[in-house]
């Protein structure tokens, strides 16, 4: 079954907000042009709460949804907001300096006050019904935001019963933040309501939706609190081993993401029930998952907290065993048996990649990640280039939400790499970046997955992300798609064999 899916960030989604949002005429919108385009699945990148400056790789949830994304056109025609209300927003939306950009600092002083006002017409009735259905998740994750915002720390500097979650502490903090304690649960029972129809108009046109399983979690945020001794966290909270890449000849010093590690014997004790639990949320959401970082579920590299990656090494991850425990989850999911093989996931296995993370995979059965971009240096077994593709089971993609845009790529590459390109390609008529989304389109690889700005041919203005970097990132804003890239990427979906029609021969 060969398929196309398009990379877009739910932010980056283009629309009358001023930033993309989860339901909304502008959102059924764009999922016309993707259906009527050929597309059959949407890749988005992770929608956690609170990212450190905005990354949706350190949310504060591995559960819990950023309310910024709510439509509240959508919350208005629900009768969350008044007429009246709608109109005074639009009226006083804040207009951003590029069109191009999500404003994040001015979005959240016009919006947060709004999306109140909607928390607060959740009737009683329905919230209680939601955390019957949900409490399981989002009693914690509440209740932690709302300490979070009356004290403005780190949960690992609460007081100590209230830090190492004394039931009694508990029960007098639900009852100190009660009103905090609504209005995040609120916000989720309507993320919750705006995701189910996001859900079913993707379904109505025939497309699915590819969400995104971050490895690590913030260690400021509510599952380290709930959840310790899933963490190697020291007795105060805070972390002994952090996660991070090892020197190598891009980064002289290693990369530090701060992210508490795991630990792995608790979690395979426990028959993973956290990791389990985390993808039965996810798959009530999306409908198929890309696991992010492979690598560090066969093994991470970690180094103490007040060390660098230097003093860092590497350790064993869970291996087969975490996903022979999702697949029991989604067994009782679909009250049928499910083997690791039948995971609607994809991986991403970037980066240093050893026999043990190749062997995992390809005994799951897991389709990789090939990124054309990096298959054109001239060596003659290098696994992103299509010719050396190991099967159809793999994922050929222009570029990830990590790396340049295709039209930056070629602009910056040596001459080598424009040698080894061009002989690569058949049609000398096309810019490079659409060059690229063929060759991704017509490689023997069962799906392709293409950012928007590479069908648009846009530069490196429109990159999403620069690692290593913080200011600039995660606030691009698209444009929306003009007819002839539609059709042109339609004609490529049919010529390609990806349109959904012709899945089956003789389909009509």
């Amino acid at each position: 079954m060969r398929r196309s899916g398009l990379l877009l960030p739910m932010f980056s989604l283009p629309g009358s907000e001023p930033v993309g949002t989860i339901a909304g005429g502008d959102t059924w919108r764009f999922l016309d042009l993707l259906a009527g385009a050929g597309f059959s699945f949407w890749q988005i990148l992770p929608v956690p709460p609170g990212g450190h400056a905005e990354c949706p790789y350190s949310g504060t949830s591995a559960y819990a949804v950023e309310p910024i994304l709510l439509s509240l056109e959508q919350l208005a025609e629900d009768g969350y907001l008044s007429g009246e209300e709608w109109a005074q927003a639009r009226a006083a939306m804040p207009a951003p300096e590029r069109a191009d950009r999500v404003p994040w600092k001015a979005l959240r002083a016009w919006k947060e006050p709004l999306l109140a006002r909607a928390a607060r017409a959740v009737p009683a009735a329905e919230l209680d019904a939601w955390l019957d259905r949900e409490g399981w998740w989002a009693r914690d994750w509440a209740l932690w935001w709302a300490i979070s915002q009356a004290r403005r720390e780190p949960w690992h500097r609460w007081p100590a019963p209230l830090r190492d979650r004394d039931p009694v502490a508990l029960q007098d903090a639900t009852r100190a933040h009660a009103r905090g304690f609504r209005h995040a649960a609120a916000l989720q029972c309507l993320v919750d309501g705006q995701w189910a129809r996001l859900r079913r108009e993707l379904h109505q046109r025939g497309m699915r939706l590819m969400g995104d399983l971050p490895l690590y979690v913030a260690g400021e945020g509510a599952d380290c609190w709930a959840h310790r001794p899933l963490f190697q966290l020291a007795a105060d909270g805070t972390a002994q081993l952090v996660a991070g890449a090892p020197p190598d000849a891009f980064t002289q010093d290693g990369q530090r993401w701060d992210n508490p590690v795991y630990d792995w014997e608790h979690s395979a004790s426990t028959g993973h029930a956290w990791w389990r639990a985390r993808f039965r949320r996810l798959m009530a959401q999306v409908d198929e998952i890309r696991v992010d970082h492979f690598r560090g579920f066969v093994g991470y590299f970690s180094f103490p907290f007040q060390q660098s990656p230097r003093d860092g090494h590497w350790s064993p991850g869970p291996g087969r065993g975490l996903f022979d425990a999702l697949a029991g989850e989604l067994s009782e999911l679909r009250g049928e048996p499910v083997g690791p093989s039948q995971l609607p996931v994809v991986v991403e296995d970037l980066g240093f990649i050893d026999d043990d993370v190749v062997r995992l995979r390809d005994t799951l059965g897991f389709p990789g990640t090939k990124v054309l971009q990096f298959g054109f240096d001239g060596d003659p077994n290098n696994p992103h280039h299509p010719a050396h593709y190991p099967g159809p089971n793999c994922v050929a993609c222009t570029g990830t939400h990590d790396t340049q845009t295709a039209a930056g790529w070629y602009q910056t590459a040596p001459h080598w790499v424009h040698h080894h390109f061009h002989a690569a390609i058949r049609h000398h008529g096309e810019s490079p970046a659409r060059s690229l989304v063929r060759l991704a389109q017509e490689s023997r690889a069962d799906h392709a997955v293409v950012p928007l700005q590479d069908i648009l041919d846009l530069g490196d203005e429109a990159r999403v992300n620069v690692p290593g970097t913080v200011e600039g990132n995660w606030e691009w804003r698209a444009p929306w798609p003009h007819s002839e890239a539609l059709g042109w990427i339609r004609e490529l979906h049919a010529s390609s064999g990806r349109l959904p029609l012709a899945r089956t021969p003789g389909t009509s």
